[in-house]
């Protein structure tokens, strides 16, 4: 019993930071996006520069929630949706880990991973010449991953728990829905 109690807890803990490692991008995208715009139109090089700043974060975050979704597929964690969706326990680890992309939840986050490491390598890019198109490629880039990770957030989340309803019905929801109880 302590150790399913002991798992449960680290598959909270894992979900969770997954889950903000999704949200904390999906907000710079949305900030990258707006900053961007505002300082091309006011013509402020200070806020394209923040603009930028957030787009070079969006890579980071969106490869810490991939991981967290492939360590989860990776250790069993059958508790979670996505997990219980796309692997089984006879599948071997090279399996499990390209289940990432083994269905819609995990495929919006891969995409929303190879569109931010694109964003971070434009944004790596040297500038001097084209100066005046920089912020036009982060309106541009910052919305397209900005929508994906709405997907992969409002939509699709790979970090749902299943939860067992007094009914015996299964459910997947991110909070615990009133009257379930987590599935062990």
């Amino acid at each position: 019993a302590r150790m399913a109690a002991r798992v449960l807890g680290v598959d909270r803990c894992i979900a969770n930071v997954g889950f903000f490692a999704l949200f904390l991008p999906f907000l710079a995208a949305l900030y990258g996006a707006g900053t961007a715009a505002y300082g091309a139109v006011k013509r402020r090089p200070a806020l394209v520069e923040s603009a930028r700043h957030a787009m070079l974060l969006t890579w980071p975050l969106v490869s810490l929630a991939a991981g967290a979704i492939i360590l989860l597929l990776v250790t069993g964690h059958y508790e979670i949706k996505y997990v219980a969706s796309v692997t089984s326990k006879a599948m071997p680890t090279y399996l499990k880990v390209t289940a990432l992309w083994g269905g819609p939840a995990g495929s919006l986050v891969f995409w929303s991973w190879l569109m931010s490491a694109f964003a971070t390598a434009a944004s790596l890019r040297r500038w001097d010449r084209d100066r005046e198109f920089l912020p036009w490629v982060i309106v541009v880039t910052m919305i397209t991953l900005a929508f994906f990770l709405s997907l992969a957030l409002f939509f699709e989340n790979p970090f749902q728990r299943l939860w067992q309803t007094a009914a015996g019905q299964q459910v997947g929801a991110l909070f615990q829905p009133a009257g379930a109880f987590p599935l062990t």
